[in-house]
């Protein structure tokens, strides 16, 4: 199987300051390693998100939006409205048929260096992988790798991914 590339939302540009990114300990070398934007008022659908690019073998090939309310906002917000604000607003085939199946996407796959990465930690989420990355200073170092699965679980697809870079070492976080 082979993964399609697909578009970022209408109106989705880069950026390298955001309040709400900075309150959850983003810093410059984290801009440059992890692809994130906002549509900035061009696209209502996704006004209150951040748009991270989910890139594999060099394409984008999918994309997660967090919002920037707190999850506590959210779920007040929620329990007393019918509009219900989703936390997470990821790319879908209902938006886009190219788009894949998130079950085989693995966020900052690509800093996985054949030859180079021995260990990769498993994590369920892209802001654990921030998080590790920061934490102990993973920006530039391929012998450990964190990488998202997007859940609590690891499909098939996703092992074979990391099989095929020679990873040797596998940690679940």
């Amino acid at each position: 199987d082979e993964l399609n590339e697909i578009e970022m939302p209408k109106g989705w540009k880069r950026t390298f300051k955001n309040k709400y990114l900075k309150s959850r300990g983003f810093i410059m070398e984290m801009y440059d390693m992890f692809p994130v934007g906002t549509t900035r008022g061009m696209n209502w659908k996704y006004d209150d998100y951040v748009i991270f690019q989910i890139i594999m073998n060099g394409k984008c090939v999918g994309f997660i939006g967090r919002n920037i309310q707190s999850k506590a906002y959210i779920e007040e917000h929620n329990a007393h409205s019918t509009f219900q604000i989703r936390r997470y607003l990821n790319s879908t085939k209902t938006d886009d048929e190219n788009a894949n199946d998130f079950s085989k996407l693995l966020f900052n796959y690509d800093s996985i260096v054949r030859g180079e990465t021995e260990t990769v930690i498993l994590c369920e989420g892209i802001f654990n992988v921030m998080k590790l990355v920061k934490e102990f200073e993973l920006y530039e170092n391929h012998q450990i790798v964190p990488v998202a699965t997007f859940g609590k679980k690891i499909s098939q697809f996703q092992m074979y991914q990391i099989q095929k870079k020679g990873v040797t070492q596998v940690i679940v976080a």
